[in-house]
Order: C-alpha cells, then structure tokens, then sequence
C-alpha cells in the first residue's frame, strides 16, 4: 500500500462518525490542539499578566467550577439517555432552562459581594462577581449542545467547538494583556471563547432541536422527564459537586488564608500538573455512563484514558528532575493511574456481565460507580496534598 493510499486511507477514518476510531480520532485531535495551544499560550500569558491578575481570575474560576454542578442539576446527562430524539430534545430545554433561570437567580446575592470580597480580605472581589452567571450559562449551554451534537454522532463538530473555544480564548487573552495587565483579558477571554464554540455549532443544534420538536413543547413531557430522572439531581449532582470541589477548594483556601497573588502561583503550578490529570479521570469515568451492552465504545474511552494518562507521564518524566524519593506529586499521579485502571477493568466486567444477559447487575455497578469514583479521586487528592 503506498503513502498516498495509506493517507487517505486514515483521513477516510478521521471523517468517519460511525465505528469507533473515527469518533475517538476527532476527540483525540481536539483534545491535543486545546492542550498545545493552551499551554503555547501559557508561556506568553504568563509575561504579560502579574499574579495577582491571575490569582482574581483562579478564584472566580473556582466560584464558577463549584457553582456549575447546581445550575443545570445535571439534566443534561439525560440527554444521551433518552429513548428518543423527540425526548432528548425536551432533556435539552430542561437543562438549558434550569441553567439561565438559576444563573440569573445568582444576581439577586450581588448585593452581597461586599461582604463576599471582605470575607477573603480584598475589595477586588466584589468587582468581578457580576461575570460569574454569564460564563455560567454559556459553558452549561455549550456543555449541554456537545451533548445533544455527541448524541446524533456528529463529533466532527464537537471537536471543532473545543478547538475553536480554545483558539479564541487564548487569543482573546493575549491581546488583552497588551492592553492591560488586570484580569479583564483573562476573563473575557475565557467568556468569549465559550461564546465562540457556541456560535461555531448554533445553527446546527437549533436545527437538529427544531426538528425533533416539529410536533411543539410539551409541558407533560418537561415535567415527566424532570420526575423520571430526577435521580440525577440527588446523586449524580453532589457526585460531581464533590469532584469540582475537591479541584476548587485549595484556591479558596489560600485566598482566605493568604492573598491573589498566592492563588495565581498555586494555579499556574495547579494547570502543569493537576487539571491534566484530573481531566484524564473524568474522561475515563465516561464509560459508566454508556450502556453496558456497547462495549466498543466503553473499551475506547478507557484506553484512551490509560494512553493519555502514560503519555502524560512519560512527559513529566522528561520535564520533572529525577530525585530519590516520593513526592506529592508522585502519589498523585500513582493514584490517578489505578483510577483510570480501576475505570478500564470497571468497563470489561459490565460489558461481560452485559454479554451473559446480567444486564441489570452491570447497570447496578455503573450507577455505584458514577459516584464511588468521584469519591475515591477526592480521597487521592486528599491523600496526595493534605496529609
């Protein structure tokens, strides 16, 4: 087979939204760009913004992490559950709905970002506070039509929103620290990228909801499947609620015990290391929530995860200087490796128990599984940088 035919043979792949490969190629590409240009970027931000900058921009961040489980109750989860496109369709309303409805609810605690702010001891606080429900709803909304476009296989334009997000953002961030040094740049750039991937795949999703709704709203149906999943709110909430927790909390705490400038060191140390590793996690914990009968596409998110995570630590292997002992860092990574081992072996056992018609068995332990993982990640981060 020769090179051009070899080529086009793994482009032919690359477009494809059917299989397996094809779906996890366009992810995967995405995932890498965003990482590359992010970090890329991170050696210019980091000359243009002081850390005090920084330090506001990872706080409200934080707010906006913590607060992002609450806003939507996790409805959007429902989406790739749904018997049928006419019921996704009512998913998506349900949690597009929650979100702007609770996050606009947050101005009404405005009045209070004076007290907020003198709580961690700086006004600077209070002025940024006001951005908080605007990055919430446009990073639920964009969540919520990669979902709905992941839904209907075209992971095409998931990929493209991600890469678009990430391009806009990082640019957006630059131009703003020639302008300015205060965290506006960071902010806005992080608001309007989101935007950016929303506008890119608008079109596309309002189609694909009109469509599944040419018969119109039903209220019954909003109400029925805010009733029939409202398991989601009570458990797969506070799950995901423990697991931005456990990633937010320390830059809370230094900001109360400490100042900005402390949170903006924390977090540039905090993006080398543990937001990667993290994301590696929770990408592998995907698998519990894809049905135990499709055992393809669950062996290809967790071997995706074990690569990424091996690459990732081959990386570091290069990057960290060799010493004779363990570190924090060290347990970390060990322990989010047998996390993401755990999740693989987690997936063969539920498609095996799948296979010999077990099938409620194996959804049983998925279920368990969506919130025992969370857990057990903030057990390794508690183990690896508090005790």
């Amino acid at each position: 087979m020769s090179k051009s035919t070899r080529l086009r043979s793994l482009l032919d792949i690359y477009r494809s939204n059917s299989g397996m490969r094809g779906p996890i190629l366009k992810l995967l590409s995405a995932t890498g760009y965003a990482s590359v240009a992010g970090y890329g970027g991170m050696l210019i931000l980091v000359r243009l913004y002081p850390e005090t900058s920084f330090g506001l921009y990872d706080f409200v961040i934080s707010i906006v992490g913590i607060l992002t489980p609450f806003v939507s109750l996790r409805y959007e989860d429902t989406l790739m559950l749904a018997d049928n496109d006419r019921d996704s369709a009512h998913s998506f309303l349900l949690a597009l709905g929650l979100t702007l409805g609770l996050s606009l609810g947050l101005y009404l605690l405005l009045p209070f970002g004076d007290v907020f702010a003198a709580f961690f001891g700086d006004e600077s606080i209070a002025t940024w506070l006001w951005i908080i429900p605007p990055i919430l709803i446009v990073i639920r909304y964009a969540r919520i039509s990669e979902l709905w476009l992941s839904r209907s296989e075209q992971f095409g334009r998931v990929s493209r929103g991600q890469m678009t997000y990430t391009t806009t953002m990082t640019g957006i961030k630059i131009g703003g620290g020639f302008i300015s040094t205060s965290p506006a740049g960071l902010l806005f750039g992080f608001l309007i990228g989101w935007v950016s991937a929303i506008l890119v795949n608008l079109r596309r999703v309002i189609e694909g909801v009109s469509r599944a709704l040419a018969e119109g709203v039903s209220l019954k149906k909003l109400k029925y499947l805010a009733i029939r999943y409202r398991r989601f709110p009570f458990f797969t909430m506070p799950a995901s609620f423990v697991s931005m927790l456990s990633l937010r909390l320390p830059f809370l705490v230094l900001a109360y015990f400490f100042s900005l400038e402390t949170v903006g060191y924390f977090g540039r140390a905090f993006n080398v290391l543990f937001v990667p590793l993290s994301l590696i996690v929770m990408m592998s914990w995907a698998v519990f929530w894809i049905n135990p009968k499709h055992l393809a596409p669950q062996i290809g998110i967790a071997t995706s995860a074990v690569f990424t995570l091996i690459a990732f630590q081959f990386s570091l292997g290069y990057t960290l200087p060799r010493i004779s002992y363990l570190t924090q860092a060290d347990v970390f990574v060990m322990g989010s490796m047998t996390l993401v081992f755990l999740a693989f072996g987690e997936a063969v056992l539920t498609g095996r128990l799948a296979d010999k018609e077990r099938l409620t068995l194996a959804q049983r332990i998925d279920r368990q599984a969506r919130w025992l993982f969370p857990l057990a990640f903030v057990a390794v981060i508690s183990w690896s940088f508090l005790a």
